[in-house]
């Protein structure tokens, strides 16, 4: 290759007597613009390097022609509705579609001749690509996008008719991104082709999207047992909350196997099962302060949890799949005093005694002094090293919470609980401070400490 450089530079250096057309006219008779993209560079000097330049420059100035010819054609291609008249298409397109002309490889495009001229010291490279050959490529290339998409799709068609609502969910759903590249590329193809690219219907984003909530609209949830439970603070309710999750197709019901179903209590994610082969789910409840209205009533809701579901389609979801389990819990009325002992200034120590005092009492702990129970809590510190902040370097501060539920008389421990938060700072001491009053106390392993209080003595 190097060889032929060479010999190019040679006899465009030696043998022209005159400048080419094509270094003053900008085209060649040989590449004619209806069958050619074409672009000149030139680069100055005449050596290895200057044709290399001349040689990206021309490379550059066909790029420029297909993005000028995509940008004109942009309105066009949309009024058109050639890839269709989809949001989850149309949505950033315009830009989706630069970025695609961006980095598109041309494949096919050739330097066909070079002309060094010596009096100038320029050397010209005149760049070349067969526009049927270059489309053709291209045209593969959505052939292949379209047929690997056809292909997923059937994939998850089969598996949506077969129960397993989990994977078809999924797999539809990693349908809409493996297509998302493509409607950009046809955009590109629609605009330098005479003939117009169309997407099958079938894979287009609002098929997928209407076939999935479609899909999604039979789900149902039932609630099989564990509703009205009554249970002390800190125990295991007596019976699991069990639902069914089932696919209702005419009046046809199927148990549907791997659905995860997400089990909340005041909002919050307490755990996530997943179905049997029966479609059953069920999760055993300890029972805590967490989400109880009027002091001892609580509800957990069970639903179907398919996370990559967008917000419009969960909406849907939750309309049939989810289901609610009252419970009251009986609170232990507590009397205790709380002790805390360890690192930290005065000032975060007490807003950390705020919090946990305020916790408590929604456990229904009752706090005061001499009381037949004693709250004892240590905090300790170690060090978590350093790092590079913005204001400069940080300390890193580790801080450990001990929390011990003590008979105030014999001084036994009842039950104990560990946690533990990190704090960045300036200092070594305003670190450990921000640790501080950021621990909080897990609310599941705080009910079962108080919960075996219950039946100690007074």
């Amino acid at each position: 290759m190097k060889k032929l450089i060479l010999l190019l530079l040679l006899v465009a250096a030696e043998s022209f007597s005159q400048v080419p057309k094509w270094v003053t006219a900008g085209k060649d008779i040989h590449y004619p613009t209806e069958f050619y993209w074409v672009g000149i560079g030139s680069a100055a000097g005449t050596d290895a390097n200057a044709l290399e330049q001349a040689r990206q420059v021309a490379r550059r100035e066909v790029a420029a022609q297909l993005k000028v010819a995509v940008s004109a054609d942009f309105s066009v291609v949309q009024k058109a509705s050639r890839i269709g008249d989809s949001e989850l298409v149309t949505s950033n397109l315009e830009s989706r579609t630069e970025s695609v002309v961006e980095s598109m490889p041309l494949t096919g495009l050739e330097i066909a001749e070079i002309y060094v001229a010596k009096n100038d010291n320029t050397t010209y490279a005149l760049a070349v690509l067969e526009k049927e050959s270059f489309l053709n490529t291209l045209k593969v290339e959505l052939d292949g996008i379209v047929n690997d998409a056809k292909t997923k799709l059937q994939s998850s068609d089969e598996l949506s008719k077969s129960g397993e609502i989990g994977m078809a969910v999924n797999k539809y759903l990693d349908e809409l991104t493996f297509i998302e590249p493509l409607f950009p590329k046809v955009v590109f193809y629609n605009a330098l082709s005479q003939t117009h690219y169309e997407v099958p219907q079938e894979i287009m984003p609002e098929s997928i999207d209407l076939s999935l909530k479609n899909l999604l609209e039979k789900i149902f949830l039932k609630k099989i047992s564990g509703d009205n439970q009554t249970q002390d603070l800190g125990k295991l309710f007596n019976e699991p909350f069990v639902v069914q999750a089932f696919m209702r197709d005419g009046g046809d019901e199927k148990a549907l196997k791997g659905l995860p179903v997400s089990f909340k209590v005041g909002g919050k994610l307490i755990d996530k099962v997943f179905t049997g082969d029966k479609g059953f789910a069920s999760y055993k409840f300890l029972s805590e302060a967490e989400g109880l209205r009027e002091g001892s009533k609580g509800t957990v809701v069970a639903c179907v949890d398919l996370a990559k579901v967008g917000s419009e389609l969960r909406k849907a979801l939750n309309q049939n799949t989810s289901v609610s389990f009252s419970y009251s819990v009986v609170m232990p009325e507590l009397r205790c005093y709380l002790e805390l002992t360890g690192v930290g200034s005065s000032s975060a120590q007490k807003s950390l005694r705020n919090k946990l005092a305020d916790i408590l009492q929604k456990n229904g702990a009752i706090l005061q002094s001499g009381a037949p129970f004693t709250i004892k809590v240590d905090l300790s510190s170690t060090d978590g090293g350093s790092m590079q902040g913005m204001g400069g370097t940080m300390v890193v501060q580790d801080v450990a919470m001990l929390v011990q539920l003590v008979d105030s008389k014999s001084q036994g421990v009842v039950g104990s609980l560990t946690a533990n938060a990190k704090g960045l700072g300036k200092t070594k001491a305003e670190a450990v401070d921000k640790a501080v009053v950021s621990l909080k106390l897990p609310q599941s392993q705080l009910a079962e400490m108080l919960g075996k209080a219950k039946n100690s003595p007074k």
